[in-house]
């Protein structure tokens, strides 16, 4: 059963820029939320992120709890309901997108509305001022677009039953020291 939707994109304000780095450790969590689940719910809260894998019978099975100022070299998560923005994404659009950042200088978030529908819009910058060794290629710049579900502030973070906590700090500490 889908959950019914909630406010407007015109309503909430969600922003969050990352640098190449924590692109890469975004992209860890939300691989390993994937193995658990197809969609994922994304809170965001001025002072946490949550995020959700949800499984076919639409629970929580697993998630994570984040720090924006960590995750974020820039974030903003404005609502009527206690600026918490609840969406719910395609895990796999998702992490396609973001792993397109992961080689680029900065990939800004929003939450914005295409062909009238709310989407997660991911702008994926290229620095030319790295070294030409270092540049990304220009083909990964662009902007690409995933449809989401904007829920209703009733959910809350991660309002329903979650099942299994990931060990989030595990995952982020192996993809830091990687890089």
């Amino acid at each position: 059963a889908r959950r019914p939707q909630g406010a407007s994109c015109s309503e909430m304000r969600f922003m969050c820029r990352m640098e190449s780095a924590q692109v890469a450790d975004f992209v860890a969590v939300l691989s390993a939320l994937g193995r658990c689940g197809k969609m994922v719910h994304l809170a965001f809260a001025p002072d946490k992120v949550f995020l959700g894998s949800i499984s076919d019978d639409d629970a929580i099975v697993a998630f994570a709890d984040l720090e924006p100022r960590v995750m974020f070299s820039e974030f903003r998560s404005e609502s009527r309901a206690g600026n918490i923005v609840n969406l719910e994404a395609p895990t796999d659009m998702l992490l396609g997108c973001l792993k397109h950042g992961a080689q680029a200088s900065s990939t800004v978030m929003k939450l914005s509305k295409r062909h009238g529908s709310p989407s997660l819009s991911c702008v994926v910058s290229v620095s030319h001022a790295a070294a030409p060794e270092q540049r990304t290629p220009a083909s990964l710049a662009g902007r690409r677009a995933i449809p989401v579900a904007v829920l209703c502030s009733s959910h809350g973070p991660l309002g329903r039953c979650c099942a299994a906590p990931l060990e989030v700090s595990t995952i982020c500490s192996e993809t830091t020291a990687s890089h």
